[in-house]
């Protein structure tokens, strides 16, 4: 059985990177980009997703970074046209946090990895301040936390731990509280990482976090889902996977109404079984699937508050997976457009805070789709 690398049942981030650029290409690591591009131009569409779903044609670009096999992303809170992200050359050992302050037209390198040690995840904390966190595998073993607390401009280790996953994060209780997932362990930091907690928990599967309105986490396996209200101390059952599709990728919650939930889906096993994004109105307790499936989809999100906007992505391996891309919904993820993607598919996906770029993480680099600004003329 093939396993999503974010869902971290993986030995090691390292496996789960050279996996996830199989995930979004269906190419080796060390493809070249022409390579990959031929890949897709042979790649056959999803026939049950693009039936379905209008088509468009997106002004898609991209620009880097230099170590352009791009597994995280993370927009700034603060500066609509900052992002974060993990690119990394899996040959050659090498990863690096990057930055951009001009919507991933121009790349700073933040941090860079020690040779072997490979990063998996960065998260702008949402509450601004400038804090960054990051989490890598060293090449001995175990997880590393890394903080900036200066927008990536200098980085200090907050936290290690045995297991070697890839964690997930959520903000958590008042203006510091921060929670980290790695397999079924959540550990929490009132002080931003200066000291943890690791409280009980129900977790029988490994977990990722999001969050929902009120200061709600969310943690959710392929199977589970769970909410805390208290930042992390304590965790109550809130639903479980869509039985249409149980395998869950990645779940949002819609910012605007804590009971509106998107799933991105997928399960392999003697090949391609099922994918698509499914949809609650209950918390998770019931699914609905919507007009996109028949693809494995391994990132959702919602736009900005109040405007029905929601994007997805999803992942690609030559003969096994659909082709993937990414698509974008104006009703809360009822219906779905076909963005076009030009590549066979991206890992994650997001969405900056005025909703104007649109990035998409893949393994030829971060490819970004901007609004146009709406001129206003006055009447002469």
């Amino acid at each position: 059985m093939v396993t999503d690398p974010y869902n971290g049942n993986v030995n090691s981030i390292a496996a789960a990177a050279g996996l996830a650029v199989l995930l979004a290409t269906g190419t080796d690591a060390r493809q070249s980009v022409a390579a990959a591009a031929a890949a897709d131009r042979a790649a056959p569409e999803s026939a049950a997703a693009d039936r379905a779903i209008p088509q468009s044609i997106a002004a898609w670009s991209s620009s880097g970074p230099e170590l352009n096999q791009v597994n995280a992303i993370s927009p700034d809170p603060d500066a609509d046209a900052w992002l974060y992200a993990i690119g990394s050359l899996y040959g050659a050992s090498e990863s690096v946090v990057y930055g951009s302050e001009d919507a991933a037209r121009t790349w700073d390198a933040l941090e860079a990895a020690p040779r072997g040690e490979y990063f998996a995840e960065v998260f702008a904390d949402p509450r601004g301040l400038q804090r960054v966190f990051a989490g890598s595998q060293p090449a001995g073993g175990g997880t590393r936390i890394s903080r900036s607390t200066d927008s990536g401009v200098q980085w200090s280790t907050i936290l290690t731990m045995p297991e070697g996953c890839v964690p997930s994060f959520a903000a958590g209780s008042g203006s510091d509280g921060i929670v980290v997932a790695c397999f079924t362990r959540a550990l929490v930091s009132p002080d931003a990482g200066v000291t943890w907690s690791e409280p009980p928990n129900p977790f029988t599967e490994s977990m990722k976090l999001t969050a929902a309105p009120g200061g709600v986490i969310v943690a959710y396996g392929a199977t589970s889902i769970f909410r805390s209200a208290d930042g992390g101390a304590t965790w109550t059952g809130a639903g479980s996977a869509p039985s249409g599709c149980p395998g869950i990728l990645s779940l949002r919650v819609d910012p605007g109404n804590a009971n509106t939930l998107l799933a991105g889906t997928g399960v392999i096993g003697a090949g391609f079984q099922c994918g698509g994004v499914y949809r609650s109105t209950d918390g998770g307790v019931s699914w609905t699937p919507t007009a996109l499936t028949g693809v494995y989809v391994t990132d959702v999100r919602f736009g900005p508050s109040g405007t029905g906007a929601a994007y997805a992505c999803a992942s690609y391996i030559a003969g096994i997976l659909p082709r993937g891309g990414a698509w974008k919904s104006g009703d809360g993820g009822v219906s779905w457009q076909n963005l076009r993607l030009p590549t066979t598919g991206a890992l994650k996906i997001a969405v900056s805070k005025s909703g104007r770029h649109v990035y998409a993480a893949t393994p030829q680099g971060v490819f970004v789709l901007t609004s146009r600004k709406t001129r206003v003329t006055r009447p002469k």
